[in-house]
């Protein structure tokens, strides 16, 4: 549960730290801490020790990508894009630090150059479900119907395809991409939206009887939290 995580994040810092005090500034230790530190919400934390870190390995990749990661956490969206172009100036075959660096200039209002990053990152990595979700959505937000639904269905399909045709995520995610559809189906407005809330009525209750009924593994609960964040 959430309690046991916590938990386990406070020992995994504190073991970090007494292994930064016998080894001030060692890389890996800056890293694996920095992040941890981010997760705690304790972002300047995260960025003085992942600064330290670089101090000693400049072309450390990681360590760019993770200050990133604290600095767009934080809000400072420039600051969290000059790190991800950074990391991927050492890499430039970085998926992740392309996602990454595609959510920062999202958030500081660059859709188009986000839309190229997560474009990028699929390049490099046809199957990765996070850039092809988050293209879907980008396109989404530009209007860009028909792509960012053939994005959608096509990232579904890649991450849900070790799932069973039963699994009730299965479903409720293939069920969502049918929804994301109305409005080419349904040409008025007032249809659309009647539409839209019957689909959501039934995504619910669906959800309500996978949570009674099923247990579900870990790719499962992955998945899940994406519908849930795309129904609401």
């Amino acid at each position: 549960n959430c309690f046991a995580e916590l938990d386990q994040l406070g020992e995994s810092i504190s073991c970090f730290e007494q292994a930064l005090v016998v080894s001030p500034g060692y890389p890996r230790v800056c890293l694996n801490l920095g992040g941890a530190y981010t997760r705690q919400g304790k972002f300047d934390e995260a960025i003085a020790v992942l600064t330290q870190g670089l101090a000693n390995a400049p072309d450390y990749a990681e360590l760019h990508n993770n200050l990133g990661l604290a600095y767009r956490e934080k809000g400072q969206f420039e600051e969290a894009i000059q790190c991800y172009g950074r990391a991927l100036a050492r890499n430039a075959n970085y998926p992740e630090a392309h996602v990454n660096l595609g959510l920062a200039l999202k958030d500081a209002g660059k859709l188009p150059e986000a839309i190229a990053e997560y474009r990028k990152a699929l390049e490099l990595r046809p199957t990765y479900y996070e850039a092809g979700n988050n293209l879907a959505t980008a396109l989404l937000a530009q209007g860009c119907l028909d792509e960012a639904i053939d994005c959608y269905q096509s990232a579904w399909l890649l991450a849900s395809e070790s799932l069973a045709d039963t699994s009730p995520v299965k479903k409720l995610g293939t069920l969502l991409n049918e929804l994301h559809r109305l409005p080419i189906v349904y040409k008025d407005s007032a249809e659309v939206v009647n539409a839209r809330q019957h689909f959501t009525d039934c995504l619910n209750q669906a959800l309500a009887l996978a949570e009674a009924k099923a247990t579900f593994n870990k790719e499962e609960v992955v998945l899940l939290k994406d519908v849930l964040f795309r129904i609401t």
